[in-house]
């Protein structure tokens, strides 16, 4: 996988200040919202993509994490990341950064992790092994947003 070999010294580019949130949270959905019949599906998520879940031996009652970026520009940027291969929304902690990885070898900065997010980064990251990498990405205007403007279901592959 990209990025996360003992010799690699790549670092994030930073996302251009038109596509950086204005804020981010860290949020749970229950699985059985992504199996069939749940509340998300292709038609409510905007742009995206849902991975396919009904193969993952998961607990019913398991809830995803995911990141929440928050933006006054969520179209444009949920458009930019629908032109991604996003790959899996991951928090290093050493560096207290959270990164997108897109592509076969691209990082993008998304945010620096102060004290409090870095403890919320490290509950993210517990979360996501524990459902075998399963987590999402979701793009909107604000908390009030009904529908995102972008979501994206991921699966964070091991190395």
């Amino acid at each position: 996988k990209a990025g996360r070999g003992f010799l690699d010294i790549s670092s994030p580019v930073k996302l251009p200040d038109a596509l950086r949130g204005e804020r981010y949270a860290f949020v749970s959905l229950p699985l059985s919202e992504f199996r069939e019949g749940g509340g998300v599906t292709a038609e409510n998520i905007g742009l995206g993509r849902l991975c396919p879940t009904e193969n993952l031996d998961l607990p019913e009652d398991s809830f995803v994490s995911g990141v929440v970026v928050m933006s006054a520009r969520a179209k444009g940027l949920a458009a930019w990341m629908a032109g991604t291969e996003i790959a899996c929304i991951r928090c290093d902690l050493r560096k207290r950064n959270m990164v997108m990885e897109a592509d076969i070898s691209t990082q993008y900065l998304m945010a620096r992790l102060d004290d409090g997010q870095r403890k919320e980064g490290e509950a993210f990251e517990k979360a996501k092994e524990e459902m075998d990498g399963l987590h999402f990405l979701a793009v909107q205007e604000d908390e009030e947003d009904e529908e995102p403007k972008g979501f994206w279901l991921l699966k964070d592959v091991a190395d």
